[in-house]
């Protein structure tokens, strides 16, 4: 028989633990967790879609045009035939009397060929003009109104209309107005005309040397009015070139 300590309740067996397997939060969770991936990757991947088929306002990209730039230092023209010469801006082609070639073609003698090198296709004209007085007729008789080829007769008329008035005097010479101005030592026409012809206004100067040769520098400009033409850069390079005219012999 087995003897019980009064008072002491009897030792019972120790109980086996049986606890449940501790969860992970992410396992738990994982359905869950899965979504919110989705989600953020479809989100994402919208958002990239978006961006990349939006209509975006592309940059216009301008082409690399290379331009010529005009020469503007002053370049300086010499004519031995007629004995004068003349410095005016380099942006301009110089249109110089044509000379007779070996092979009987008219073209710009050496010295004007190398003032006009490089000059862009757009350049504007300064024209330089001259008629020997030796080459044209005494006389040419024509109708009123008709044009007529100069002549000696009005060579000399010009000359002497150019002689005999002031500086600064306005005067008529062949139907040209012009305003008598100090050129190369000696007087000459400064006029500016609307030219019906080309439809331009030509800002010109006419002188005549020793010989009674004629000497004509001139623009011809696209104006809308005598007071534009007077504006213009042009009429204050002519300016600029009768100031450096003087004649060589």
């Amino acid at each position: 028989m087995d003897t019980q300590n009064p008072g002491q309740m009897p030792a019972s067996s120790p109980e086996t633990p049986n606890p449940e397997p501790a969860k992970n939060w992410f396992a738990a969770h994982k359905a869950l967790v899965i979504i919110i991936v989705v989600a953020v990757l479809a989100a994402a991947g919208a958002s990239a879609y978006f961006i990349m088929t939006s209509k975006v306002s592309p940059i216009a990209l301008q082409p690399v045009v290379h331009q010529e730039k005009a020469d503007t230092s002053a370049k300086v023209y010499t004519n031995s035939k007629y004995g004068f010469e003349f410095s005016y801006p380099g942006k301009y082609f110089l249109a110089s009397p044509l000379i007779e070639q070996p092979n009987g073609q008219l073209d710009f003698d050496a010295q004007t060929k190398q003032l006009n090198s490089g000059l862009p296709e757009n350049a504007e004209f300064l024209n330089v003009e001259t008629q020997d007085y030796a080459e044209l007729k005494p006389a040419v008789s024509c109708s009123a109104g008709e044009l007529c080829e100069a002549s000696q007769t009005d060579f000399n008329s010009n000359i002497k209309i150019i002689n005999n008035a002031q500086l600064g005097d306005t005067v008529n010479m062949q139907q040209i107005n012009g305003t008598v101005v100090s050129i190369g030592g000696q007087k000459g026409l400064r006029t500016n005309y609307f030219n019906p012809t080309g439809g331009d206004w030509d800002l010109a100067v006419i002188l005549y040397d020793k010989n009674k040769n004629q000497i004509w520098l001139s623009f011809s400009i696209p104006a809308a009015s005598k007071e534009e033409a007077l504006a213009s850069a042009e009429y204050k390079d002519m300016t600029s070139i009768i100031s450096t005219f003087k004649f060589t012999n």
